[in-house]
């Protein structure tokens, strides 16, 4: 199946492609927030271990910081923007937010959350709720919203086995997008070590 469906990833490739040139080349503006944003996001569809990877972060800012996650909120049933959280609890359903804002939202009372698919909008109701930093979960294709900070996460095993581009694969966007990431974490059940020190080390550099 995954042979017939080569040539869709081929024009997948290029949309790809002539997207982000659009952004390389200006032609589609980015923009910028008043407070530091950081992004993490990956290459593939489906999750590698965004969201605990956010929550170290999280653990880690928060004790310096009004810290907010901007994020799409997939699944849920709303559009626009939906405050899932104000840092005072949560102030709207499941269904509205999202699994993963509304799971934020009740691990960390005192955390923003705002779901977005207008990633710009988002952060800057962020902004409005007084957040001083922004953590923009499964951000890396999302160009428009300029980031201080781009981090990339991917599995060990898409690095040794590889993938193909959408749809014939799992791959949103070929390996040669990593340039435009500031770093690179690996993750693996055996480097939970590792992980933990570059978010220390992440959190001393803001």
């Amino acid at each position: 199946m995954r042979i017939l469906l080569l040539p869709f990833s081929l024009f997948y490739w290029l949309g790809v492609a002539v997207r982000n040139w659009f952004f390389d080349t200006g032609i589609l503006k980015t923009q910028k927030v008043s407070v530091p944003v950081i992004s993490v996001g990956n290459l593939s569809a489906g999750g590698v271990g965004k969201t605990p990877f956010v929550e170290m972060l999280i653990e880690r800012l928060k004790i310096n910081h009004r810290v907010a996650v901007v994020s799409r909120g997939y699944h849920r049933k709303s559009s626009g923007t939906v405050v899932v959280s104000d840092g005072h609890g949560k102030l709207s359903s499941t269904e509205d937010s999202g699994d993963e804002p509304m799971q934020l939202a009740l691990k960390y009372p005192e955390l923003l959350v705002v779901a977005d698919e207008d990633r710009v909008r988002g952060a800057q109701k962020a902004v409005a709720l007084d957040a001083n930093i922004i953590l923009l979960d499964d951000g890396f294709q999302h160009r428009y919203l300029h980031r201080d900070l781009n981090i990339v996460l991917l599995t060990a095993e898409e690095i040794l086995n590889g993938d193909l581009l959408l749809p014939s694969g799992n791959r949103r966007e070929p390996l040669a997008s990593l340039k435009r990431a500031d770093m690179i974490a690996v993750l693996d059940v055996r480097m939970s070590k590792i992980m933990n020190a570059f978010v220390r080390w992440v959190g001393s550099i803001i």
